[in-house]
């Protein structure tokens, strides 16, 4: 993986809680799937988790910055936030 500029996208600050209400979403998806309890859900839950996770980390990132990372690499969302310290960094979340 290369490490060159991240790519970043302006959104306006309104638009947070529409991600977060993404996240909320994907969060009832998972846990609806697992209570159905079959054992074939399971990546289907996995991806709703990481999906939702995504999506919360872009509502931050919108609400405190009015960006969100367009990068392919999921990583590269969190990058911005290692500038600060890691307690700054937590109270984001």
């Amino acid at each position: 993986m290369t490490r060159g500029a991240v790519t970043r996208r302006r959104v306006p600050r309104h638009r947070a809680a529409d991600y977060w209400q993404v996240s909320a979403h994907l969060m009832q998806s998972a846990r609806t799937l697992l209570t159905l309890g079959d054992k074939e859900y399971g990546n289907a839950i996995g991806i709703c988790i990481i999906h939702a996770v995504i999506s919360a980390n872009d509502a931050v990132t919108v609400h405190r910055a009015e960006l969100r990372s367009s990068s392919e690499q999921h990583l590269d969302a969190q990058r911005p936030c290692y500038r600060r310290s890691r307690e700054k960094c937590l109270k984001l979340y």
